[in-house]
């Protein structure tokens, strides 16, 4: 396996309710296996009469409809996105197999509850990820109660011809407490994490978040991708997905990491 750990600069965020602790991290030296390094942390309350706006989310897709097809499901497909900046990574695995990747990417979220609007960083399809329109409108499903319809125009897989479609989303509930560790959450509590990878020496680019029970991870270099999905169930942290042979450091989002702690995860060289 190749390894994610020499010449990284990591930039860790971890959002917890309404409390959020940024923690910046200083590149690492060249050729040293520190993927992350300890640093001084900001901790940033909200303040208790302003909300959130968007909080932290786990959505489903359900299906996709490219206009006039019928609507299909081809995918196992899961959008995992932080409360306060927006971060996401978006993985949608061949089903029931999950043993091939149809697209898998990351970047933040900039729309609006009623226009969705997403920046792309990391892309499975293309070099030049940034030039790729992704943005729709967001309506009430219907038909389905609690799902969300997303209608927009962007390139189809197969043909690359620009195309109607429409998406529909269902929000998993995000799952308090637990995830590992060695002092897990307890209460209500909900956690998400961030994790961005870069490697100055290389094109080599990660970016991992975690939300609740669910964690996914996509890791690019030059035409080579690779993604995770990890599940947290029955007590323990599965990996139910990998494309690819890049070691992604999922773990680091439950096993080294505390609230608003950063230490030390060594890679294999």
């Amino acid at each position: 396996m190749e390894a994610l750990s020499k010449g990284l600069g990591v930039l860790m965020k971890r959002e917890v309710n309404a409390r959020a602790r940024v923690t910046t991290i200083a590149p690492c030296p060249s050729g040293s296996d520190v993927q992350l390094a300890s640093c001084a942390a900001i901790l940033r309350d909200c303040h208790p009469r302003v909300p959130f706006k968007f909080t932290m989310s786990i959505s489903e897709r359900l299906y996709i409809r490219w206009i006039p097809d019928e609507p299909s499901e081809p995918t196992s497909t899961l959008v995992l996105t932080t409360p306060r900046h927006r971060h996401f990574v978006d993985l949608r695995l061949s089903s029931p197999s999950l043993a091939t990747l149809e697209w898998g990417f990351s970047g933040r979220s900039v729309g609006t509850p009623t226009h969705g609007k997403w920046i792309h960083e990391i892309s499975s399809r293309t070099d030049h990820p940034d030039g790729e329109a992704d943005e729709g409108d967001m309506f009430p499903h219907p038909t389905l109660p609690d799902v969300e319809l997303e209608r927009g125009r962007m390139r189809h897989p197969d043909t690359g011809e620009i195309r109607e479609y429409e998406e529909a989303w269902k929000a998993v509930p995000v799952v308090p407490g637990g995830g590992g560790g060695p002092r897990p959450l307890k209460g209500d509590k909900r956690v998400s994490v961030w994790l961005e990878m870069q490697n100055a020496a290389t094109d080599r680019r990660g970016s991992i978040v975690r939300v609740g029970q669910y964690c996914q991870g996509i890791v690019s270099d030059g035409s080579k991708v690779s993604v995770q999905r990890w599940m947290w169930t029955d007590g323990t942290w599965t990996k139910v997905g990998q494309i690819g042979d890049f070691d992604i450091p999922c773990d680091a989002t439950w096993s080294t990491l505390d609230e608003g702690e950063a230490r030390e995860h060594n890679g294999d060289a």
